[in-house]
């Protein structure tokens, strides 16, 4: 039985389209310029927790921004790059989120947020969509000074809890956040939202088996956890 279930927040329960009409202010193609972001933020979290280097998401995604500029040639003012670093922070959850972690909770499983954001941002971004009362607790990689997919983010994350690993199931819309997690002993589940068609991947990654449990919503995949891991 598995009756701890660990959240990315970023992309898997908030929605990161919420930047896209900043981008359209001051970006020609600004899908071609989030997906090029979400890559390059991703690259830089891997860098710095393979250097061991530790520098706060904010700063790593204005680092992004600022390679993405030079990438791609956009010429986008300064005043666009503040207002997109500020609707980063000021995302809307998907419409399954509040439903779908309720029924979790009510069917036993604690609900965990595991995230590379900075806790007071976390928490902020939960109040404003009244989400606070969904999540048992708040793990942040800061905490453990290193970012996911690093196996240590989610060690610390299961040794805060007092649980081994191999209790805790780790639920993300990216793969190399669930590839992270099976490293470390975690089971992976993937929400491969429809939503996202288009600016994420729909195909795993291939260095990587598929998770046994993947659907595309979080209504779905709640039933297919409870039925995994509370039988």
């Amino acid at each position: 039985m598995r009756t701890i279930c660990a959240f990315d927040i970023y992309g898997t329960l908030f929605d990161m389209r919420t930047v896209l009409p900043v981008l359209a202010a001051g970006v020609q193609d600004p899908e071609e310029f989030y997906r090029l972001w979400r890559f390059k933020l991703i690259h830089y979290l891997a860098i710095t927790s393979a250097i061991g280097t530790f520098v706060d998401l904010p700063v790593l995604r204005e680092k992004a921004f600022d390679f993405c500029v030079k990438e791609l040639g956009t010429g986008a003012s300064e005043r666009v790059k503040r207002d997109f670093l500020e609707a980063s922070l000021y995302l809307k959850p998907f419409n399954d989120v509040r439903p779908g972690l309720e029924r979790l909770r009510k069917a036993g499983t604690k609900v965990i947020a595991l995230s590379t954001g900075l806790k007071d941002d976390l928490l902020a971004m939960f109040a404003r969509a009244k989400l606070q009362d969904c999540f048992d607790a708040v793990i942040t990689n800061k905490e453990a000074g290193i970012y996911k997919p690093h196996p240590r983010a989610y060690l610390y994350a299961a040794e805060r809890l007092g649980v081994a690993p191999s209790e805790m199931r780790m639920v993300a819309a990216h793969p190399w956040d669930l590839i992270g997690a099976r490293n470390a002993g975690l089971s992976p589940a993937w929400l491969r939202r429809a939503e996202l068609a288009g600016l994420e991947s729909r195909t795993y990654d291939t260095i990587d088996e598929m998770p046994e449990l993947v659907a595309d919503s979080l209504t779905e995949l709640v039933e297919k956890i409870i039925a995994t891991d509370l039988r």
